[in-house]
């Protein structure tokens, strides 16, 4: 079925339609990674489509569609990037069990129609969903985890039933429903912002069904981890602005679990540009679901954070952007990530090279400053990839 989607996508795309926009790209992308003495190398193919009419008034169709191949080490054990106590702790009969696959995908994006007139607009289908001013994490975001070495990569779709509503100027209301398989696993959020001067302010609240894997345990029945599900509650803010010239951000949301100890996310920063077009930023991340003492970290806060069930290792996380346009297609920079708690931190070198009109380089790689058992330390590897993207 799902390569059946993708063909349609392809003959959409050599078509004539004079009322269809039809664009996308195409990604190869190299990835290697040592980690003790082993090194391991993947190359992925990725090709989307994308197909957008309004031709009906007031009325937006859309979609997008993916093939993604993958070549070279298409087989990795989880259990070769967690401290080795841990690892052997592990029995060797159910080392199968934590091998993670790439295998070749061939799906559907986001497919959703939006209904638009002046100050309402209707989104029904699966669709882009991410919130919060965060630019390494987003407290607020119950829908996406980001990848602190990779932030800005787009997101999956999810499926909802959006309303936006603008009442005023700088006043917007947003409420959706994610169907889940009964009215309590369907997620219900609701989300207002208002412009106050230079700055501009969020408030949310929102109810949803979060999934938790246990990594010491296999379920017999579907012959994977056990797993549990549970409704959440969450309440959260975030601001963002200017003063002078100095870019200001702060997000938070407080989350109230159905059952356990309830807790909260918060990350604040401060970005400036100077006038030679130095970019600096600097977020400071605090996740009080996390670990504080590195001795505490188990097998399932690794894998937990590995699958973006948590968004953190360590409870208090700061990270750090430095950017420089060299030239007007080439640009260098540096990420810095830290554990605040265990004093570990991996650098992460980038530069990106508009090579032609529609087609960019983005080389980046990752380089952990850390003992075994600390959450940037060796056992991570270091790598990088080197990533191609040619428009159409």
């Amino acid at each position: 079925m799902s390569r059946a989607i993708l063909a349609l996508a392809l003959l959409a795309a050599t078509g004539a339609a004079t009322d269809l926009d039809v664009f996308g790209y195409y990604e190869p992308q190299y990835t290697g990674t040592w980690a003790g003495e082993t090194y391991r190398h993947l190359m992925s193919n990725r090709l989307r489509v994308d197909l957008k009419s309004t031709v009906v008034d007031n009325v937006e169709v859309g979609a997008d569609f993916v093939g993604l191949l993958h070549q070279g080490t298409t087989i990795w054990n989880l259990l070769d990037f967690v401290p080795g106590a841990i690892a052997e702790s592990v029995p060797a009969m159910l080392r199968p069990f934590y091998v993670l696959p790439f295998a070749d995908r061939f799906y559907a994006g986001d497919v959703y129609a939006r209904l638009s007139f002046r100050r309402v607009a209707v989104t029904a289908g699966k669709q882009q969903l991410s919130f919060g001013t965060g630019y390494f994490a987003n407290p607020t975001d119950i829908f996406n985890t980001k990848d602190a070495f990779d932030p800005t990569y787009e997101q999956p779709g999810h499926n909802a039933l959006r309303l936006d509503v603008q009442p005023w100027n700088r006043v917007s209301v947003t409420g959706l429903l994610a169907p889940g398989a009964d009215w309590e696993a369907t997620t219900k959020l609701v989300r207002a912002k208002v412009g106050l001067g230079h700055f501009d302010l969020s408030v949310l609240g929102a109810e949803f069904e979060h999934t938790t894997t246990d990594f010491d345990s296999i379920d017999p029945a579907t012959s994977w981890f056990l797993q549990t599900t549970g409704q959440r509650r969450t309440a959260g803010a975030d601001i963002v602005g200017q003063v002078w010239e100095i870019g200001l951000w702060a997000e938070g949301a407080y989350f109230m679990p159905g059952e356990g100890e309830d807790w909260y996310e918060l990350i604040t920063g401060i970005d400036h540009t100077f006038d030679c077009g130095l970019y600096l930023m600097a977020e400071y991340h605090r996740n009080t679901q996390a670990r504080a003492d590195r001795q505490s970290y188990d097998l399932n806060d690794w894998l937990r954070s590995m699958f973006g069930e948590t968004r953190t290792l360590a409870r208090d996380q700061a990270y750090g952007l430095v950017r420089y346009q060299l030239t007007a297609l080439v640009g260098v920079g540096l990420m810095g990530i830290a554990s605040v708690n265990d004093g570990s931190f991996a650098l992460v070198p980038m530069v990106d090279w508009n090579l032609f009109e529609n087609v960019d380089l983005t080389l980046m790689a990752n380089v952990p400053f850390g003992d075994e058992g600390k959450a940037y330390g060796s056992t991570l590897g270091s790598g990088g990839f080197l990533r191609c993207r040619v428009w159409f």
